[in-house]
């Protein structure tokens, strides 16, 4: 058994043409944060006018104002960054909770913490490992735990349709379970940690005083470079891969608890 490669091995051409085109990956995760971005701002702004147009008259929807909120939501997540984890790894379904703090009713402070397990695609995990002979794998599910505070931007607080945005940062964590290639391969990766930015945008719909209904769009971007998933996918002889920035989106239907 071969466990972790041979690091003074040296690289293959299907490991070295993925290093030649890493900056130009670089530059399309770039590209997608300022996409995510400005799609998050226009989706707000779109929603203005609408939100504004099914205010309810003062007193008549909102009867019973409320401090604090406790949510809970979950959905369809997709891995972005590394490149890597884009190509070999499933879409997840993350699960969230948050509990706020409502300073004024255009404005919420919240903490949050987000659960994803990222499941591998065995065909493509087996072709980019280019072992011959072996029949399948297992193991090599990442998960990742992300913990934060934000700030909830609600122009509309009074009407029963109301658009969001949200900013924020905290921390991740993330972990691997060893991958298996029965007795030829075990690779691991190592536990990776750091500071984590959170952008979101949705739409809150009041059913009524006490409960909420909503529906988000999130991304995550890690600002450290040690999230190494590629280890996990390396060959008998591959050496350790470099690490990147954990990029995910993610789309979740929620409900929140006015209290």
């Amino acid at each position: 058994m071969i466990r972790n490669g041979n690091p003074t091995s040296p690289i293959p051409p299907q490991v070295a043409g993925h290093s030649t085109t890493r900056a130009g990956h670089a530059v399309a995760d770039e590209e997608n944060v300022m996409k995510c971005s400005v799609a998050i701002v226009l989706v707000a702004l779109l929603l203005l006018p609408f939100a504004g147009g099914v205010q309810a008259q003062e007193g008549q929807w909102l009867r019973q104002p409320y401090r604090f909120t406790v949510a809970a939501d979950g959905g369809f997540g997709m891995p972005l960054g590394p490149d890597v984890f884009n190509e070999l790894w499933n879409s997840a379904l993350p699960f969230s909770a948050a509990i706020g703090y409502v300073v004024i009713p255009y404005i919420e402070v919240r903490g949050w913490v987000t659960w994803s397990l990222w499941t591998i695609s065995e065909n493509p995990a087996k072709a980019a490992i280019d072992v011959q002979g072996v029949q399948g794998i297992s193991g090599g599910s990442i998960t990742t735990l992300l913990y934060g505070g934000s700030v909830k931007v609600i122009p509309f607080p009074n009407s029963q349709v109301m658009p969001f945005v949200e900013v924020g940062g905290g921390a991740y964590r993330a972990t691997a379970s060893d991958l298996e290639l029965e007795d030829v391969l075990t690779n691991e990766m190592e536990d990776a940690n750091g500071p984590v930015l959170l952008t979101s945008g949705g739409l809150d719909y009041g059913i009524n005083d006490s409960w909420n209904v909503y529906a988000k769009f999130n991304y995550y971007m890690s600002f450290d470079e040690n999230f190494a998933p590629g280890d996990l996918v390396r060959g008998p002889s591959d050496p350790p891969t470099e690490g990147g920035s954990l990029q995910f989106s993610s789309i979740v239907l929620g409900l929140t608890l006015k209290i």
